[in-house]
């Protein structure tokens, strides 16, 4: 393996266990962790009374726990096709 791999391997933790936005932030409120990537973004539960309120809501309160805490946060999202289809001319 890697010397990198190596000596970071113990500062790298993967979770699956949270779905929930409000419990995401308060777990990494309590790991202090430097980066937190969060892959599709869609799966987070949150308030909202459509898909497009509850990710627009997701994604202040990501942008606000950044700024308050200084962690970088990468949050990956999926596009349809359909959404980003557009006619030339």
């Amino acid at each position: 393996m890697s010397q990198f791999y190596e000596s970071t391997k113990s500062k790298l933790e993967v979770t699956d266990r949270f779905f929930d936005i409000k419990e995401i932030l308060d777990y990494a409120r309590l790991k202090h962790p430097d980066v937190i990537v969060i892959d599709f973004v869609q799966n987070i539960l949150g308030p909202g009374n459509s898909e497009y309120e509850r990710l627009s809501k997701i994604a202040i309160d990501i942008q606000r726990f950044a700024i308050e805490t200084k962690v970088a946060v990468l949050d990956i999202s999926q596009v349809s096709n359909e959404g980003t289809s557009y006619k030339v001319g």
